[in-house]
């Protein structure tokens, strides 16, 4: 699939939950997210229905979501569900509190990439920042991801002026300690919690030089850098250093709909289309070619659909 820049949209992550078993504060308002009645969620067969139909039109990679996608019941039976589709790369977000639980059944269901966010390595910051977690339990995540034996397993973690922004040695000793990549994400703005990124944003490129790191290689949209003793972080810039003319994915939500940015507050109804394969694939490619040249983030109205209601 091409979109009208000619850019090939290889890449879709779909949400397929809006619940979630943390309420970080850059994620949500302080009440949570609104939840919607069952009947607007996507059943699993919907969404195994949809994913065919990306592959079908040259999607390679997947990616699930949420929310918290291992809180969906009958997870499982997607999982088996998307492995017989094919993807090239099924990989998935998540905060790595069910890993324990659902490590095996990622790795038995094709799953290569794990990627788990983790903001603090501080107990009481991690607290804070997730309404109430606790820290060792994304740990142990983590630990059960490394020992699952899957390809790749990464920790993301949300940057925060005052929060994490002076731990990012300690993370990039953390990642060399356990052998996984960390990379650090510029807060981006949501309606829901929008005062709280205005005031946290801080950009990757004031650490960078604060901490005299060398840009050593690029991955994606990920860049990644070196301390003066060699040890490596990662910063996803979508602000400071935008990649959109490289952008190659699509989003759609639990409640199907499609998203073509991140940041745009324009959102594409799939559900009409669920009982006709033909009239998706049709309607996929009219959407695709909506998609537009770049985000404006911080420029124009706040994405008004929480985070967790799109999708990490």
């Amino acid at each position: 699939m091409l979109d009208s820049y000619g850019r090939k949209i290889e890449y879709l992550r779909l949400s397929i939950t809006d619940l979630c078993n943390l309420r970080c504060k850059y994620c949500m308002g302080e009440d949570g997210v609104c939840k919607k009645d069952h009947r607007h969620i996507l059943t699993i067969e919907e969404l195994t229905l949809i994913a065919q139909v990306f592959h079908q039109k040259g999607v390679k990679k997947l990616r699930v979501t949420g929310g918290e996608p291992l809180v969906r019941k009958g997870f499982d039976i997607l999982a088996r569900n998307l492995e017989e589709i094919g993807f090239d790369t099924l990989a998935i977000t998540t905060n790595g509190v069910l890993l324990p639980k659902y490590a095996d059944t990622l790795r038995e269901s094709g799953f290569s990439r794990v990627n788990v966010s983790l903001d603090s390595l501080d107990k009481d910051v991690y607290r804070d920042v997730t309404r109430g977690g606790n820290l060792e339990d994304a740990l142990r995540g983590i630990d059960t991801a490394l020992k699952a034996g899957f390809d790749k397993v990464k920790v993301n973690a949300v940057l925060m002026k005052g929060v994490n922004d002076d731990s990012i040695y300690d993370f990039a000793l953390f990642g060399a300690e356990k052998g996984v990549d960390v990379r650090f994400i510029e807060l981006m703005p949501f309606e829901a919690s929008y005062s709280y990124a205005k005031d946290k944003f801080i950009s990757c490129d004031i650490l960078t030089s604060k901490h005299n790191l060398t840009l050593v290689g690029t991955d994606g949209n990920c860049r990644t850098y070196a301390f003066p003793d060699g040890l490596k972080i990662g910063f996803i810039a979508p602000k400071s250093h935008k990649f959109c003319s490289q952008c190659n994915r699509v989003r759609v939500t639990a409640d199907g709909k499609m998203l073509n940015c991140l940041h745009e507050n324009k959102e594409y109804d799939l559900t009409n289309y669920l009982c006709d394969e033909d009239a998706l694939s049709r309607r996929i490619d009219e959407v695709v070619k909506e998609k537009p040249l770049c985000h404006a983030m911080y420029e124009t109205d706040a994405q008004t659909r929480p985070m967790g209601n799109i999708g990490g």
